[in-house]
């Protein structure tokens, strides 16, 4: 249920953060598997390229929300 107090805004908030920290993650091991013979910071640089990268609008269209 959607909780419009302050306190269920920043719980949101957060959880926001956390996905995409989680995604980042998921994409440095994804790196990492597909290019092994990486330096570290090559990996890196390529994870930065990454994030650089415009993303598709179309993800982030308004959707209804399932009732």
């Amino acid at each position: 249920m959607h909780d419009p107090s302050p306190e269920g805004c920043a719980r949101r908030f957060e959880l926001v953060f956390d996905l995409a920290e989680a995604g980042i993650l998921m994409m440095r091991e994804n790196l990492a598997r597909r290019f092994p013979a990486d330096t570290a910071e090559a990996r890196e640089a390529r994870l930065r390229d990454w994030l650089a990268q415009p993303h598709d609008e179309r993800i982030f269209r308004e959707r209804p929300v399932p009732r």
